[in-house]
């Protein structure tokens, strides 16, 4: 079919008459591209007559192009004000959540100081650079900035006056970071590391390794602010149920353990629908009747007979320590280093570590 109509069609489309129509739309554009390859042809004549001028026009663009490379920034994707950033409070393990909230507090007052910090919104218990994971140790706050036509100052600017602003402040760490240009790219910029436990030791083991991994990083010139968040050596208690007597005292291991959660922790009661919303109902012992690990031993369990059974004959607490969070990488347990930043521009950070002796 094609071959039978083309040629028909093409007599048709070509003939003398459409020339004569088409010349009064496309004259314009043959004579001005008849006149901008002539004045080409005349200047590659003209360029050739002289060798040496086009030896010099050549060394000024290989001159132009290798200034233009030194000033350019050489990550993938270079740092943006983005009108806002984040600043993790991070107090020593084992802080409670009031100590936390006080430090938010003050950060929080030194941020509001700068008039061209907008709005500051601040998270207690909520660690966004340690693995998006809840802590009592630690806080998240996010900072949002006025227009940029209405400050003077860019981001990287307000995250310098906030380490200058926390600097003294002894209770904890207060650190900022502006967010990556394209999100997934690590929580701040730069790279995450994570180091998996394939072998023997438990937490113990991976928290020696990871230090290991840190202080040799830290000896690259290429990498820096090589660091981590997750600790192995978090203050724990530590929860002995003796099981046999529980069980010749007829109270069930449920109740005892809901009943711990409540006491020492929260209990989930129930749900209720108020305002067009879901809310949860949450009961939790007062701060003062749980102050310590001895305070367990004021709360009763009724066992199957009805008898109120004291929780200090069923259950043993100590102080003991272990990991906060323990994170999955591909199933092995593993340890993230954080954000880690390349010292210099067009550096293979990612390979760099991979390279050092206690990564592998």
């Amino acid at each position: 079919m094609a071959l039978t109509l083309t040629p028909s069609l093409c007599a048709i489309v070509l003939r003398k008459e459409h020339g004569k129509r088409s010349e009064r739309w496309f004259g314009w554009f043959n004579r001005g591209f008849a006149r901008v390859t002539d004045r080409y042809e005349s200047g590659v004549a003209w360029m050739i007559r002289r060798g040496g001028v086009a030896l010099l026009l050549f060394a000024g663009m290989v001159a132009l192009t290798g200034y233009l490379w030194r000033i350019t920034p050489g990550s993938l994707v270079p740092d943006e004000d983005q009108g806002w950033y984040f600043a993790p409070v991070i107090l020593p393990d084992g802080a409670s959540l009031a100590r936390t909230d006080k430090m938010v507090e003050e950060v929080s007052a030194a941020i509001r100081s700068n008039p061209f910090n907008e709005h500051v919104m601040a998270f207690t218990g909520f660690d966004f650079a340690g693995g998006f994971v809840f802590r009592e140790n630690a806080a998240t706050i996010f900072v949002t900035q006025t227009h940029w036509d209405k400050r003077p100052m860019p981001v990287g600017a307000l995250v310098g006056e906030f380490y200058g602003k926390t600097a003294h402040m002894k209770e904890g760490l207060a650190i900022a970071f502006p967010p990556p240009a394209i999100f997934g790219l690590g929580t701040a910029g730069g790279f995450e590391f994570y180091i998996q436990n394939r072998g023997e030791g438990g937490a113990k083991r991976l928290w020696e390794v990871t230090q290991q991994f840190i202080g040799a990083a830290s000896q690259s010139p290429k990498l820096g602010m090589v660091n981590t968040f997750w600790r192995a050596n978090v203050p724990q208690l530590y929860v002995d149920v003796d099981r046999e007597k529980a069980k010749s005292l007829g109270v069930p291991l449920d109740d005892i353990f809901s009943t711990l959660a409540a006491t020492l922790g929260s209990y989930y009661v129930n749900d209720f629908n108020k305002y067009g919303r879901t809310w949860q109902v949450l009961m939790s012992a007062e701060s003062a009747q749980r102050g310590s690990p001895e305070d367990v031993g004021a709360v009763y369990v009724r066992s199957e007979k009805g008898e109120m059974i004291p929780l200090r004959s069923l259950a043993r607490i100590e102080y003991s320590s272990g990991p906060g969070t323990l994170q999955k990488c591909c199933r092995p347990s593993s340890a993230s280093t954080g954000a880690a930043r390349p010292t210099r521009r067009r550096s293979p950070a990612a390979p760099r570590c991979w390279c050092l002796p206690s990564a592998r």
